[in-house]
């Protein structure tokens, strides 16, 4: 019965990451709108390289959400089909390992991203 629980926790996780992942996706396509904004108005040099560069930033970010959730949703559908398929006990190793990579690869893109946010969030309030 732990397996099955710890299959539909991880399961749990992904499905809570990935929404995370949606919400940071609908930011970006604000921030992205907010940079073509000031692109439109009047910089300095210095100003308008700085805008193209968190630009390049926010498209690379969206990158890599779409590749995060690709490898998510790929886990949580095997979590779920081995759920259906076995009523044995389940070997977690696999899912555990990729769990973990996962993981780290997730809270690692969670900072990057919000220093990524307060970094421009700053810039553009700073007028």
């Amino acid at each position: 019965m732990a397996e099955t629980a710890s299959l539909k926790s991880l399961h749990l996780e992904y499905r809570i990451w990935i929404a995370e992942l949606n919400f940071d996706i609908n930011l970006i396509r604000i921030f992205n709108d907010r940079v073509i904004e000031m692109k439109g108005e009047n910089h300095a040099g210095d100003s308008k390289s700085i805008i193209e560069i968190f630009g390049s930033k926010f498209n690379v970010c969206r990158e890599t959400i779409d590749e995060l959730r690709h490898r998510m949703h790929i886990e949580k559908m095997n979590l779920a089909a081995t759920a259906r398929e076995q009523s044995d006990p389940y070997d977690l190793t696999d899912f555990l390992k990729n769990y973990g990579i996962i993981r780290e690869d997730f809270f690692a893109f969670r900072v990057t991203f919000n220093d990524l946010k307060n970094e421009f969030l700053k810039f553009e309030n700073r007028k």
